[in-house]
């Protein structure tokens, strides 16, 4: 599998999800619903990366 393979939708729709059904948990962890916002989009902005690093991560084991 290579990192172009890697497909974070999923991961990116659990977030969503998990914001939209924790919203109380969110804010607790995040500090609220924005700081969240703005890391799931860091995720959409680097998903290469944060791909290529996810592999490299699973490969290590």
């Amino acid at each position: 599998m290579s990192f172009k393979e890697f497909d974070l939708s999923d991961y990116i729709n659990a977030l969503e999800d998990f914001k939209s059904n924790q919203t109380e948990t969110v804010i607790q962890h995040w500090g609220s619903i924005e700081n969240f916002d703005m890391f799931i989009q860091k995720i959409r902005d680097d998903e290469k990366h944060v791909a290529k690093l996810a592999i490299q991560q699973f490969w290590q084991y």
